[in-house]
């Protein structure tokens, strides 16, 4: 059995002539039952759910920190202790600094042992925090805000946008004899076509000299995960899968995992259609927020994406002990570069020069 009690903790915030108290309480080794629906209603993105933690990641020994005005939680962070350091499980999400506040001092008056807390992907404000920072670029989430209606949607697309949906589309379906979009949600889902989409997303990706970043593990856990909270929309062409979209629902709120198309379908666009038909099959659902994942593709732009930067956060108790922990700030500061690096070579990934350097990278490792 699980050793699991609380510690609470009481913050008082003024705010010009009114007083809030603000609660906190960390739930050492135990995930209360409450977290899942309050995870999904304070940051609404797929990696802070307890779904997706519950698959990628072990829950054993997972603490949990919760907040609260009143009766209301106003943040909960799940992590665990490695170390002397605290790593945060939740990321890909937008934090109060204030609250970012509250849990640093909960944790380093909790774990006096502990040195560092560790955030893998975070967006806040840390101009003034009252403890010594270090931050690199993580990520990127590309977002787009959805209105209530498809109709709404398509009208706010750019003019060349809509007329080449309406072009392709047309055209596929000239050249073909069927043509279908599909949608499947949770146990709807055949998890031979998401096998299928990820081996053909893995085809592009190395084709191009880059690296794929899903294994055998982790597509196993996408198939789980999928059948948790998972949507999968396809385009059939003569009952062959043109495209399709592996994404992840959780409230009003759907992010893309994989975009893939078989290549001899080049000619129609049959990646930005499907992504298209994804999106509006998504507000027929009701989804506000549709996050289509990292990289700076034209495309993306194109939907109406906005791109929000994702930073990890490193905090450290006392400023000599950034000192201490020296070799963990030259690994991220490296870590932080190497991302950028990356960032910026796939966003011109099409350019000749840049060809050729991934081409020769490529050839390098195969090499060794």
């Amino acid at each position: 059995m699980r050793e699991a009690f609380l510690v609470h903790y009481k913050f008082v915030q003024s705010k010009k002539a009114t007083t809030a108290n603000i609660s906190a309480a960390i739930h050492l080794n135990e995930i209360p039952q409450f977290a899942a629906g309050e995870l999904q209603r304070l940051y609404g993105h797929i990696y802070s759910s307890l779904a997706f933690i519950k698959v990628f990641h072990s829950t054993s020994q997972v603490c949990t920190y919760v907040a609260r005005h009143g009766a209301t939680p106003t943040a909960i962070l799940l992590f665990r202790r490695v170390g002397r350091c605290i790593e945060v499980l939740n990321q890909t999400m937008q934090i109060n600094p204030a609250e970012l506040r509250r849990f640093a001092a909960c944790v380093f008056g909790q774990f006096p042992f502990v040195g560092v807390i560790s955030f893998k992907a975070v967006q806040t404000d840390l101009l003034h925090f009252p403890y010594p920072v270090q931050r690199g670029h993580a990520m990127e989430d590309i977002a787009i805000a959805l209105p209530d209606g498809v109709d709404d949607y398509t009208a706010r697309l750019g003019k060349s946008t809509r007329s080449n949906l309406k072009y392709y589309k047309a055209k596929l379906e000239k050249d073909f004899s069927s043509v279908s979009f599909q949608s499947y949600e949770k146990t709807e889902i055949d998890e031979q076509i998401i096998h299928r989409l990820i081996r053909l997303s893995e085809s592009r990706i190395t084709a191009k000299k880059i690296s794929f970043g899903i294994n055998g593990e982790q597509a196993r856990g996408l198939v789980k995960l999928a059948k948790l909270c998972g949507v999968v929309n396809v385009i059939w062409v003569d009952g062959q899968l043109c495209a399709g979209a592996i994404s992840y629902r959780i409230g009003a709120n759907q992010k893309t995992e994989v975009i893939a198309h078989d290549e001899k379908y080049n000619g129609y666009s049959p990646g930005m259609l499907c992504f298209y038909q994804a999106i509006c099959e998504s507000i027929t659902k009701g989804v506000k927020t549709y996050h289509l994942g990292g990289g700076r593709l034209d495309y993306k732009v194109r939907l109406s994406g906005v791109q929000r930067d994702m930073e990890q956060v490193e905090i450290y108790r006392p400023y000599w002990g950034m000192v201490l922990h020296c070799d963990r700030v030259v690994k991220n500061l490296l870590k932080a570069r190497l991302l950028q690096l990356k960032t910026w070579l796939r966003s011109r990934e099409n350019s000749l020069p840049v060809r050729l350097l991934l081409q020769t990278r490529h050839a390098m490792r195969k090499k060794q």
